[in-house]
């Protein structure tokens, strides 16, 4: 797959804001469902438990790079992250993928990157939903 569309390692976005490089690394993500086919890539995802770790780990390292930027911007207090929170955006990413099979919209990736994502770094949310502040 990477031979085909090429490895968002080789292309690490930067933004100048961790809001900004997330959702650019998440788009490409979406873009990358989009040339090889929902089918496909569900296909693929579906079988990743049968590849290495390197599968993974790309994502992963990407999301360090964006991190340890952001951390040295004093966008967030710390580029030591739980790995968890640290994939987490490509974590849901694969899930939308894998549960819906149509094109993720930009509307979830926004919602992955300020709902979820970016108030678990550290940052203060980008919106505020619910409309009355309260989150609900």
């Amino acid at each position: 797959m990477r031979h085909r569309t090429g490895s968002i390692a080789d292309r690490v976005p930067d933004t100048g804001s961790l809001r900004g490089d997330v959702l650019e690394v998440l788009r490409a993500g979406g873009r990358r469902q989009r040339e090889i086919g929902p089918d496909t890539l569900h296909g693929l995802l579906a079988e990743a438990r049968e590849v290495g770790p390197a599968f993974f780990g790309v994502m992963r390292g990407v999301l360090r790079t964006l991190v340890e930027r952001a951390a040295e911007r004093g966008e967030i207090p710390t580029a030591q992250l739980p790995r968890r929170v640290l994939t987490l955006p490509a974590d849901l990413l694969r899930h939308e993928i894998l549960l819906s099979r149509e094109p993720v919209t930009d509307e979830t990736l926004t919602e992955i990157v300020d709902d979820v994502f970016l108030p678990l770094a550290g940052t203060p949310k980008a919106r505020t939903f619910g409309g009355d502040g309260t989150g609900l």
